[in-house]
């Protein structure tokens, strides 16, 4: 099994908060992530080959759909981490308005990866208000 793979199953920590995210740098882009669920037995090869080819059908040569993907990808995952620092009691917000450029330079991005957004997450100041106003959910969301 993939090294890095095996570090993210084995929620191994390390000193440093952003070397587990360099860690798995890759692993999760196509070829490396077929492979790695190959070997690890979740998926057959011909299933990942299957697979693998409607990725490339659909991403390929599309550099708009690639990044409309990764904005995708980059939401839900943002989304599980609000979730989850919100059930270990830690305050957590997304963040836009941020300087893309340092923020690539930072964290050593390569050219294929965008900031998209920033999840800032702590402990709530006390005087925090609880909830903050929200509208209605009937003036936001309706059913079809």
């Amino acid at each position: 099994m993939n090294q890095a793979l095996q570090d993210v199953i084995d929620h191994r920590r390390t000193r440093n908060v952003f070397e587990p995210m360099r860690a798995t740098r890759g692993l999760f882009r196509l070829g490396r992530a077929s492979r790695a669920l190959s070997d690890a037995g979740f998926m057959s090869p011909e299933l990942v080959a299957g697979w693998v080819g409607a990725a490339k059908g659909l991403y390929d040569d599309k550099p708009q759909m690639q990044r409309d993907e990764a904005i995708r990808s980059a939401t839900f995952g943002a989304g599980s981490l609000l979730y989850a620092a919100e059930v270990h009691g830690f305050g957590s917000c997304p963040m836009i308005g941020f300087d893309p450029v340092a923020v690539t330079s930072e964290f050593s991005l390569l050219p294929d990866e965008i900031p998209v957004l920033l999840v800032a997450i702590g402990r709530a100041a006390t005087d925090n208000w609880p909830q903050k106003s929200r509208r209605p959910l009937t003036e936001v969301l309706s059913f079809a």
